[in-house]
């Protein structure tokens, strides 16, 4: 699929999910952690909530990949910027809710920490296949050739 439609279809994924935060309402739930969200009570309680923040964390993961795959090689470098990508998703959303800070509704934090637990799955992979480059062009560059040169 092309890069346009992709990024077309993941529009259309953000305004999914704000057709179902605008049919579920407003929503204030009070975790201590965002892994708290997992709890089956309140899956059932919110499940409008509960498909909203899935779309969001698809559109979110998607997002960041489609952005990645405009940068052709350096895998490596790649794959440890979307582990900092990463990071920091599941980082704010666990300071958020720890301070009680609303800066972003709960929903997107939420969206945040299964983001940031899905990038790493790429992330490896990127980190993985950069190390295997890195090794085949080293053990395939003849002996008389310099970097330095």
């Amino acid at each position: 699929m092309k890069k346009e439609y992709s990024a077309v279809a993941i529009l259309g994924l953000f305004i999914l999910a704000y057709v179902f935060d605008s049919v579920a309402g407003p929503v204030t739930i009070l975790l201590k952690s965002p892994f708290d969200y997992v709890n089956p009570d309140l899956l059932s309680r919110y499940p409008f909530t509960t498909v909203s923040i899935m779309i969001r964390t698809v559109a979110l993961f998607s997002s960041v990949l489609l952005i990645f795959s405009f940068f052709q090689k350096k895998l490596l470098t790649k794959g440890l910027i979307i582990f900092f990508i990463a990071a920091m998703f599941v980082l704010y959303a666990i300071q958020e809710l720890a301070t009680g800070l609303e800066f972003i509704p709960i929903q997107w934090t939420m969206a945040l920490t299964w983001t940031g637990l899905l990038l790493v799955i790429p992330s490896f992979i990127f980190i993985f296949l950069g190390l295997i480059y890195v090794a085949i062009d080293r053990t395939l560059k003849p002996a008389g050739e310099d970097e330095d040169v």
